[in-house]
Formats: C-alpha cells, sequence, structure tokens
C-alpha cells in the first residue's frame, strides 16, 4: 500500500489536507506531500432538528464513535473523578458504539451509569440540535487528525473541551 499510495501521490497535481497533522501523516510515506495544501473544512450548513426527548436541563456532549483511538474510557475516568469530588454533570454520548457495550459496562464499574446516557447513532440533524441544547461538546481523543465534530460544535456557538492532540490544536484555539 505504500508504495501504491507513494505512486498514486506522485501522479497527482496537486495533494491537500485539512490540518498540517493529517499533511505531517501522509509526508512520512510520500515526501512530496509536505508540499501538501492545507484547506479547512468548514461546518456543513444543516438546519438543526429537534434534540432526542427526556434529556437533562444541562450536560456535557460528546459526539464520537466507541473505538480506542477516540478515547472515551479515559473521559469517563475524568467523569468519575469530577464526581467524586463533587459535580455531577449529566453527560450524553452520541454516535456509533464500536465496542459493543463496553463504555457502558465500564460506567457501571466506575458507578457514574446514572450520569451517562448513550443515544447511540442519530440522524445529523438530531446531532446538531442536541449540539444547540448543550452546555459544551467534549472530544478527549487520544489520536484525531481534524475533529470536525469540534468545528460543528464551535458553529452551534457551544464551547469545547478536547484533547490537545493532532489536528485538534488546529481546530480549538485557547
Amino acid at each position: 500500500m505504500r508504495g501504491a499510495t507513494r505512486r498514486l501521490l506522485g501522479l497527482a497535481r496537486a495533494v491537500a489536507a485539512n490540518s498540517r497533522r493529517l499533511r505531517d501523516d501522509v509526508a512520512r510515506f510520500a515526501p512530496g506531500a509536505r508540499r501538501a495544501a492545507i484547506i479547512r473544512c468548514g461546518a456543513p450548513a444543516v438546519r438543526p432538528g429537534p434534540a432526542p426527548a427526556g434529556l437533562p436541563r444541562r450536560f456535557a456532549l460528546c459526539a464520537s464513535r466507541r473505538t480506542v483511538p477516540k478515547g472515551l474510557d479515559i473521559m469517563l475516568l475524568a467523569w468519575s473523578q469530577l464526581a467524586g469530588e463533587g459535580p455531577r454533570i449529566p453527560l450524553v454520548l452520541c454516535g456509533d458504539d464500536r465496542s459493543n457495550g463496553a463504555l457502558g459496562r465500564f460506567a457501571r464499574r466506575l458507578g457514574i451509569a446514572g450520569l451517562v446516557r448513550d443515544l447511540g447513532r442519530l440522524p445529523h440533524r438530531a446531532l446538531q440540535g442536541l449540539m444547540r441544547r448543550a452546555d459544551f461538546l467534549v472530544l478527549p481523543s487520544r489520536d484525531e487528525a481534524f475533529g470536525l465534530v469540534l468545528v460543528e460544535a464551535l458553529a452551534a456557538g457551544i464551547p469545547v473541551l478536547a484533547a490537545r492532540v493532532g489536528g485538534v490544536p488546529e481546530v480549538v484555539r485557547g
């Protein structure tokens, strides 16, 4: 694959990436990509739909797949420590559960299952409606090339709390 990708990039008239991090990753196996243009993504123009019913009045939102690189296990550990120190902030999760329920079991073992509500995968309009109701968005990724959900949250006017990894600092300035 490396050789094929390198040949393909060598044939390209132009190469673009959505972050310096992604450009640098590609340049490791295709040095010509070091000259790639950085073209930032904007938030898609979507009319928000209604948020799901029965949510707490105030909550934090994490919109992410349940995979190891996304770091949701680290977030739950932090949430349990926070809850143990006093602030019990409800956390709403949405996105594909590729952990086969492991994250929910982990929340139960940590004693914070009552603080976590998992909505699963939502249509994009519903996610946009949910985002506009959240107090803030959390993205605890171990690695993130860009983080489009951060752009969407910022466009919706909600603050974000994100790990300083990959392309995230290019999206979130702080």
